[in-house]
């Protein structure tokens, strides 16, 4: 009896038949930022939309190498627009679009009721590729997210004349398909293409959930833009255009501005496997604007003048005695602006001082009483000093008589001509035998030296010239 059983039993179980979870990329538009996929068989698919639909789906993407037999470039990438994959993790060089899934807050909430969750066998779906949950992708905090960059990071792959592969990474997140098994994940858990015992891919038709575009597939979508032009029927358009504005920035100035040029474009869908983007203008001619002005523009007369200014007298105290050898000369500027035009008054007074030496205590001139304190004229310059901090001839000092000289110009150079010091001040012309002052002190040598300078009460220049030596 339990031979027919087990008899039996053999015999039916080869009619039971299992439907199995089958799903097809049929297209990846880089243009329009949409990818498509067949749900030829949602049974036993496994997730939320089970046992007869699917709910989650992912899309992955990674570059292949056309110079390296099409290979996969399992790496990390630095985009122009600032997101990096880093090359460290499970699947290096791999990127992803988000999940569709069965949630309130889920991306796929925000499109028609054909993309939300579940899909069931027969139907084909178009899905959104780029910013899928409708992000400000400008000034939004997920700006610099793969969510708004994956565009920027498949068209970087594009322009570099890399391949794309597309794969339908994930169903009811089930495990992906290992390259062991002959799928596209040449990295995975244990680093060697395998899932690590985490399961198996949910479609065993695998073959059919992947694409290729680019050198190593098929062409990338093109863009041809051409001109196409379309004889309209006659037509009557009406347009109300805003009133004219009328802006006075300044006095005299006039500014109209007119807006009178419309272009309206249309797009006509053309039957053939590239994207056209025609452009037709339609011309409107329109009647000459009138500009109406009711307001009076009155100019403001601007007078000029010439405006003389009254200088108070200059005011010279002499505490004992002084000699003015230059002419003063003083300049009074005034700027009178009209318009564009600049007029420019200059008036020019001219003092001249003449000055007598008086003697202070009889009120005479010097000259009447025959004597100058500065004569005769003496200046005493040494021709050595040992500047080693001894105390004795430490410095170099030009003795002179400072109230009989001005315009004095002190100057001692080396042996090549390089300045190692200089004085203008007659009541400073020591050195110390440093280099400029800058606490450096010059070697043991011959140096020379150049005076000039001018007696108080004369006009001529005198010139004195010779050596000092160091010893130290």
């Amino acid at each position: 009896m339990i031979n027919r059983l087990l008899t039996l039993l053999f015999l039916f179980l080869p009619c039971i038949s299992y439907s199995q979870c089958d799903l097809e990329l049929l297209d990846v538009d880089f243009v329009q930022g949409t990818y498509t996929i067949a749900f030829n068989n949602t049974e036993n698919c496994g997730g939320t939309g089970g046992p007869d639909g699917v709910a989650e789906i992912q899309i992955a993407f990674q570059a292949l190498d056309p110079e390296n037999d099409c290979g996969a470039m399992n790496q990390g990438w630095a985009f122009p627009s600032g997101i990096t994959i880093p090359d460290d993790n499970n699947h290096p060089g791999w990127i992803y679009s988000a999940t569709s899934q069965e949630s309130n807050n889920n991306w796929t909430n925000l499109y028609s009721d054909e993309i939300d969750p579940p899909y069931y066998t027969g139907e084909i779906i178009t899905f959104p590729l780029y910013n899928q949950y409708q992000l400000d992708c400008v000034n939004g905090s997920f700006a610099n997210n793969l969510s708004c960059q994956l565009q920027d990071a498949l068209q970087f792959w594009i322009d570099e004349e890399l391949s794309i592969q597309i794969v339908i990474w994930q169903i009811s997140y089930g495990p992906t398909m290992y390259a062991e098994d002959g799928g596209w994940a040449e990295v995975g858990p244990l680093g060697d293409g395998t899932s690590a015992g985490s399961g198996i891919y949910d479609d065993d038709n695998f073959l059919d959930n992947w694409l290729i575009y680019g050198p190593c597939g098929e062409p990338f979508p093109e863009v041809i833009i051409d001109t196409i032009y379309v004889e309209l029927p006659c037509d009557t358009t009406y347009i109300e255009l805003p009133p004219d504005t009328i802006t006075i920035v300044e006095p005299d100035t006039l500014y109209i501005t007119e807006y009178d040029t419309i272009i309206q474009i249309d797009t006509l869908p053309v039957p053939i496997n590239w994207y056209f983007y025609d452009t037709t203008y339609i011309y409107v001619e329109l009647p000459p604007d009138t500009v109406v002005i009711t307001d009076t523009l009155t100019v403001i007369e601007i007078v000029s003048d010439t405006i003389y200014v009254e200088l108070p007298p200059d005011t010279v105290t002499i505490t004992d005695t002084e000699y003015i050898y230059e002419t003063d000369t003083i300049y009074e500027v005034e700027y009178i602006y009209q318009i564009d035009t600049i007029y420019e008054t200059i008036i020019d007074t001219i003092i001249e001082y003449t000055f007598i030496e008086i003697d202070c205590a009889t009120g005479l001139p010097c000259s009447d009483l025959g004597f100058d304190e500065c004569d005769p004229l003496t200046v005493y310059i040494p021709n050595t000093f040992t500047p080693n901090n001894d105390g004795v001839n430490d410095a170099w000092e030009v003795i002179l008589d400072s109230n009989c000289w001005t315009d004095i110009i002190l100057q001692v150079y080396n042996r090549w001509g390089d300045p190692v010091f200089e004085s203008y001040d007659p009541y400073y012309l020591t050195w110390d035998g440093s280099n400029m002052g800058d606490g450096y002190y010059v070697p043991d040598g011959t140096y020379y030296w150049v005076f000039s300078g001018r007696k108080i009460n004369s006009a001529v220049v005198e010139e004195l010239g010779g050596h000092v030596t160091i010893f130290r």
